[in-house]
């Protein structure tokens, strides 16, 4: 079995600014994560198993989906870090 996750890479800038703010919540708070060479930013659209001998058949399947949806745009105007971390 395979463990696919599936993601909405943001792009580099966007990355950037929530490297930046997990970095200033990490020295607050310990118990969280940092982001690193293998914790990236990203949304999470779908995890999931599959046979290996699928793999090529779900690749297929999400790329032909991927084809015809468009670019999203996503917009925040607040960042709530949540009560552990004090007023937002």
């Amino acid at each position: 079995m395979l463990a696919v996750d599936l993601v909405i890479e943001p792009p580099a800038n966007i990355k950037q600014l929530a490297r930046n703010y997990n970095a200033k919540l990490f020295e607050i708070s310990k118990s969280g994560f940092a982001f690193d060479e293998f914790h990236a930013p990203h949304i999470t659209i779908a995890q999931l198993y599959i046979k290996e001998e699928n793999l090529i058949k779900v690749i297929d399947a999400i790329t032909s989906v991927l084809k015809n949806i468009k670019p999203i745009h996503l917009n925040s105007s607040k960042l709530d870090a949540g009560p552990q971390f004090g007023p937002g």
